[in-house]
């Protein structure tokens, strides 16, 4: 009779390590779920990237030599990068359903990116308050991103993204 507790304790024991295994191998803490359908409509290749990008450098470049005050064409940066936790916390608005990038402008000049959640109606979601409300998920109030790290001055070096 003992021999039959310990092993049942045993075999209990363990299922309970086996199921915990199991689930921090099926899902690494780095992977947030997505809907591969919704994202797929928004993939393109690395390529097709390569050529938009070079081609709105190009562009930036030639209205730069047209212009003869161009330093409003050298506020445009290039690209902008926002850490994954602004843009986790950007979508894990109430009823965020994807995201809206404005461009603006500060009184310094720089252009810069202003990223924005937008719900199923494709609404901003901004709330009323006009102030910085901290990121929570039941806030009335929407909050929006901007100060990203602009490039250039902070791009990647070896992008295939950023080099002709």
């Amino acid at each position: 009779m003992r021999s039959l507790k310990i092993f049942t304790v045993a075999c209990l024991a363990i299922c309970i390590v086996m199921s915990l295994c199991k689930c921090h191998s099926k899902s690494p803490s780095d992977q947030i779920p997505y809907n591969k359908d919704s994202a797929q409509v928004h993939i393109i290749p690395i390529d097709t990237a390569v050529k938009l990008t070079s081609t709105f450098r190009l562009i930036q470049m030639q209205m730069a030599r047209k212009l003869h005050d161009t330093a409003y064409i050298v506020s445009f940066p290039l690209a902008e990068k926002f850490n994954r936790d602004a843009i986790i916390a950007l979508l894990d608005q109430k009823g965020a359903r994807g995201v809206r990038i404005y461009l603006g402008e500060d009184k310094s000049g720089p252009v810069k990116m202003v990223l924005v959640a937008v719900d199923s109606l494709n609404n901003d979601i901004t709330g009323r308050s006009g102030k910085v409300m901290k990121f929570t998920s039941n806030t009335q109030d929407g909050v929006a991103l901007e100060a990203g790290q602009r490039c250039p001055t902070l791009c990647s070096v070896n992008s295939v993204l950023n080099n002709n």
